[in-house]
């Protein structure tokens, strides 16, 4: 939903926000003491950009266009013209939300192959290289920015491969599941070996539930485009770290906007 320009100009959606109601969508979420955080695909769910025949050459297996191809240096250019053309209309954002959930295929295409049957080599260490490659990126566009990852690719990999990747001093990862009511607690226990806790930050993140007797439906439910909510919460574990900090007020609730 998000007015891309230039050469990007054809993932631009029919029925886009314009930049005047990108403008006007941050002034009103100020007043009422939301966080908009934009949320912009860069290796999962990527079909509004694959699906077109001038970006078809990136996927990482050629009949689906679900998966970005991350061994090609134009796969991470494309994501950072992506990226760099939403922080611009997003100039107070404190956090990008970079997807990564879903990456289906991964590991299955031909370059993904080759670099598999290299000693030591898997999918995750390989998913985790893209995962650092875009949130540099980020961090190198704006500094000050904390680039969030769902974490659903992230909750089996070891953790001395995580920490190896650098990833947990890059990102936070947002906990998802496909429930109104979210295990925050045993989803959590995913990111803790042996005690040790990779990330000082988690966030849980749900889409507006539909039905307003939910426990956990929000007000306006079901009434924007590709919104959906998220809270900040101090992660699991013994890890002597400090608790999160940038936690939004009390009364103030997260919300993204996916930029497709």
């Amino acid at each position: 939903m998000f007015p891309y320009e230039g050469p990007l100009r054809l993932l631009r959606a029919k029925y886009a926000y314009s930049p005047s109601e990108i403008k006007e969508i941050l002034h009103l979420a100020g007043l009422n003491e939301l966080e908009v955080i934009p949320l912009v695909q860069t290796f999962g769910h990527m079909e509004f950009v694959l699906k077109h025949a001038a970006f078809a050459h990136l996927r990482e297996v050629g009949p689906f266009p679900c998966t970005l191809n991350p061994h090609e240096a134009e796969s991470l250019a494309l994501v950072g013209t992506m990226i760099d053309q939403v922080l611009e209309l997003h100039p107070g954002a404190q956090r990008l939300h970079v997807g990564c959930d879903e990456v289906y295929y991964l590991g299955e295409g031909e370059a993904s192959r080759r670099w598999l049957q290299q000693e030591q080599n898997s999918t995750g260490k390989l998913c985790l290289s893209h995962m650092r490659a875009v949130a540099s990126r980020v961090k190198a566009r704006r500094p000050g920015l904390t680039p969030l990852v769902w974490d659903d690719v992230l909750r089996d990999l070891p953790e001395d491969q995580l920490a190896a990747s650098g990833v947990p001093q890059l990102v936070e990862p947002v906990l998802w599941d496909y429930a109104a009511d979210l295990d925050v607690h045993g989803k959590g226990q995913c990111q803790v070996v042996g005690g040790v806790l990779s990330w000082p930050c988690a966030w849980e993140g749900r889409p507006w539930p539909c039905d307003p007797a939910a426990p956990t439906a929000q007000p306006g439910a079901c009434t924007g485009r590709g919104q959906g909510t998220a809270q900040q919460t101090p992660a699991h574990g013994a890890s002597g770290r400090p608790p999160c900090t940038g936690v939004s007020p009390p009364r103030s609730t997260s919300v993204f906007l996916v930029s497709r």
